[in-house]
Order: C-alpha cells, then sequence, then structure tokens
C-alpha cells in the first residue's frame, strides 16, 4: 500500500525503487523534473512512510524545498547556500553518497565513543576501589596520567575514523539506547 501510494506521488520523477532515499532535482518548466510544490510534498509524506528525504538545488527557488528535507545541499555559494544545511563545492549530486557516508560514520563514531567513555568510567570505578580496599591513594598526577593517556586519547582516535571508501547497504544502529549497543556495554562489563 504505502510504496504504490509514494510510486504515485513521485510518478515519472524517479526511475525504478528506492531503498528508503529520494534524491529531488528541482527545476521549474524541464520534463522529468519535479516542480517545487510536488517536491515540498513529497517531503513531508515520505517521513511517514520510514523514508528520508535528500534534496539538492542551486537557487533561491529551491530555499523552501532545502529547508523541508531532511538533508539540504546547496550546489552553489549563492543564495541556495544560506537555506541548506550542507553545501558542496561540485556542482552536480556526486556529493550525496560522500554525505551519507559521512553520516554514518559519524553516527557509528559518537556510539563507540559513548561505549569507550561508559566501560572505562566502571573500569576505573573498579580499580580505584581496589586501591582504596588495601589501604592507598592515587595521587592527582596518576589520575591525570591515566584520564589524558588511557581516556582522552582513544577518544579522539575514535572520532577521528574517516568514511567507508563505498556506500554499503547496512545501515548503522539508529539510537543508542537500543538493544545492540547496551547489550555490548554490559557484556563489556561482566566480562571485565
Amino acid at each position: 500500500m504505502g510504496d504504490e501510494k509514494l510510486g504515485e506521488l513521485v510518478s515519472g520523477c524517479m526511475p525504478g525503487k528506492w531503498d528508503g532515499w529520494f534524491v529531488g532535482a528541482v527545476r521549474t518548466g524541464k520534463e522529468n523534473m519535479i516542480s517545487l510544490e510536488k517536491f515540498m510534498d513529497v517531503a513531508r509524506i515520505f517521513p511517514t512512510f520510514r523514508r528520508q528525504v535528500i534534496m539538492c538545488g542551486d537557487g533561491c527557488n529551491d530555499c523552501g524545498a532545502l529547508k523541508t528535507a531532511h538533508a539540504g545541499i546547496s550546489l552553489s555559494m549563492a543564495e541556495a547556500s544560506v537555506a541548506a544545511p550542507f553545501t558542496s563545492r561540485n556542482v552536480h549530486i556526486g556529493c550525496v553518497p560522500y554525505l551519507i557516508r559521512e553520516g554514518r560514520t559519524t553516527m557509528v563514531s559518537a556510539f563507540a565513543s559513548f561505549k569507550f567513555g561508559v566501560a572505562f568510567c566502571f573500569t576505573q570505578l573498579v580499580a580505584v576501589l581496589m586501591v582504596f580496599s588495601i589501604g592507598t591513594e592515587p595521587s592527582d598526577n596518576q589520575y591525570l596520567v591515566v584520564d589524558i593517556g588511557f581516556a582522552a586519547l582513544p577518544i579522539i582516535m575514535i572520532g577521528n575514523c574517516g568514511p567507508h571508501h563505498c556506500l554499503v547497504k547496512q545501515k548503522p544502529q539508529r539510537h543508542l539506547l537500543s538493544f545492540l549497543p547496551l547489550f555490548s556495554v554490559f557484556t563489556f562489563l561482566l566480562l571485565q
């Protein structure tokens, strides 16, 4: 039911099937391109079908659609760059897969940094409790070495990862508090 309604909505605009993404090109007066009003309708309706919308535009007439889409990419440094969250230096839609790869990398890096931070805090808590149990106390310099050497450097390296060289079908986890991220943190803590 949903795909037929989507097909009617964007008929003649996008050949073939989409895998959750619709990249719109809005030009007035051209055939096989969708109008600005129709694209804004698509951008409003697609989220109800669990689809994401990326809009690429190069002029001031695209500003409304660039704001309505999940990710708006301006293909010029002029008027449209003010309305769009992303600006491409290249004047073609070849930047869309790169933007998706960068977004996925950012999400995976943020989740990995969070999981490392939680695991590190619990591990440090257990280590400090063990040291206190034998009647000693770490000095301020020891805490500094542990915090900078063992905590800050791995988080910086995790956050400095680049995107995969090609766009893959497997999507990253969307929620930090879903089963898999929490399961990996808890199993790590239990094994410690």
